[in-house]
């Protein structure tokens, strides 16, 4: 189960990311999503995710 603070990837790669909120609740998706912030450059992002794409980032996921 994720936490406030872990960080993480996305299973196909990419960005490592902070979870920020969880038990987030999409319109259409069967499950809570987890919502996550990073950096690209200078710029904060932010997105929602389902559980079941992310892991630890120590988990290595893909580079990209």
């Amino acid at each position: 189960r994720l936490r406030v603070g872990d960080i993480v990837q996305l299973k196909s790669g990419g960005p490592q990311m902070t979870v920020i909120r969880t038990d987030v609740v999409q319109v259409g998706w069967d499950e809570p999503g987890v919502t996550c912030t990073w950096f690209a450059g200078a710029k904060n992002e932010r997105g929602t995710f389902l559980p079941d794409a992310l892991v630890p980032a120590s988990e290595e996921a893909p580079k990209k």
